[in-house]
Parts: structure tokens; C-alpha cells; sequence
């Protein structure tokens, strides 16, 4: 029972050395990868488990590192301006719903929405009144490096 605790105290460890590495565009240690590197010391200490390893870790160990942008994108006139639009349905308004709606949106470089997601839902019309209310919606887009990219944001509608 010890030498699996142990494993997984060394396992825990090791993927936050990898976690750093990737995030901080460090991909090799003395011309070794870190992949190959993270993968044989657990190897050493666990043999047997690198195929679980592997399996486990495969996301982890292939995923490119994400841009934050340095301006995150917003609506042109505020967030105020989307509140002013927003219209409570009927039905919601007469079975006395009250909440919020969470709506993730996905913007493109040129402020354009591309995707949206409803993370909460009220239901009663609620997530229609938000997406009909992004619809009217003009965005300046996020910038990195003080280029234009796509961006993303949380956008939360209150219904009261």
C-alpha cells in the first residue's frame, strides 16, 4: 500500500514539473525531452505503469501551450449596453423565473461572434432571449502582442 502512495506522491510531482515545463515553451532538459524524460522516471520508479502513464497523461503531454491575450475582447458601448437590450420573456416573466443565464462566446479576430455556448440555463425563453441579445451585439476584438486574434469570454445575463 506504501509503494502506491509513494508512486503517486512522484506521479503527482513529475506532472507538475511537466505542467511548468510546457507552460513556460521548455521542451527539452540536456537534449532530452521532456516527454520522453517525464515518462521514463516514472518508468524507473513504477515499472509496468508507463502504459497507464502514457494513457493517462496523453492530453497532457500533447497539448500546445494557450495564448492569454493582452486586452480580452469586450462589447462595443459595455456590458451595460447588452443589459439595455435584453428583454425578459413572457413566459419567464409570468411563471416568476429569476436567475441568471451564463453564456460562454467564442470571438474572431475581426469581432465577429463565432460560437456561443450556454454554460446556465434558466430555461422559460431565458437562453433564447440572451442569444437573440448577443445577436445585436458588435465586439472589439481581443489582441495579443497588439495583433488582433480570437478571443473568448463569460457573458452573464440576470433575469429579475
Amino acid at each position: 500500500m506504501r509503494r502506491v502512495q509513494v508512486f503517486f506522491l512522484l506521479f503527482a510531482i513529475l506532472s507538475l514539473i511537466h505542467v511548468f515545463c510546457s507552460s513556460h515553451g521548455i521542451t527539452r532538459i540536456g537534449g532530452t525531452s521532456i516527454k520522453n524524460t517525464f515518462v521514463d522516471s516514472l518508468e524507473s520508479m513504477a515499472p509496468g505503469y508507463s502504459n497507464f502513464i502514457k494513457d493517462v497523461h496523453r492530453s497532457t503531454l500533447e497539448k500546445k501551450p494557450v495564448d492569454v491575450p493582452d486586452v480580452p475582447p469586450y462589447p462595443i458601448g459595455g456590458f451595460n449596453s447588452i443589459k439595455k437590450n435584453l428583454h425578459y420573456p413572457k413566459t419567464a416573466k409570468q411563471n416568476n423565473i429569476r436567475g441568471r443565464v451564463l453564456v460562454y462566446v467564442t470571438i474572431d479576430s475581426s469581432g465577429e461572434i463565432i460560437k456561443t455556448k450556454i454554460l446556465k440555463k434558466l430555461g422559460y425563453g431565458c437562453e433564447e432571449a440572451a442569444l437573440s441579445t448577443l445577436k445585436q451585439v458588435k465586439f472589439v476584438p481581443a489582441y495579443l502582442d497588439n495583433k488582433r486574434v480570437e478571443g473568448a469570454l463569460a457573458i452573464p445575463f440576470d433575469f429579475n
